[in-house]
């Protein structure tokens, strides 16, 4: 998948604008959305199913943030290689 936060919709409908195909149909594109989803649905995490699995991974999810934005400031004070 190219990006999880770009509509199914908006994606099909940018891809076929890009390619010449006439012969699609309305069956086709529903099809062709509902593998999106199934896509999209097979990277996410599953849903927490108690209270220790929610803490467990609201403790993951602020671990790689804070991370992420670590990591995105160290490279913001880098000076600029020339």
């Amino acid at each position: 998948m190219e990006d999880l936060c770009e509509r199914s919709r908006k994606l099909i409908h940018k891809k076929l604008r890009s390619q010449d195909l006439d012969t699609l149909t309305y069956k086709d594109i529903e099809n062709i959305s509902r593998n999106v989803h199934k896509a999209r649905s097979s990277q996410l995490f599953p849903l927490p199913t108690d209270i220790e699995e929610t803490r467990y991974f609201t403790v993951r999810i602020l671990i790689f943030l804070f991370l992420y934005l670590y990591c995105k400031k160290k490279n913001r004070m880098r000076p600029a290689s020339q």
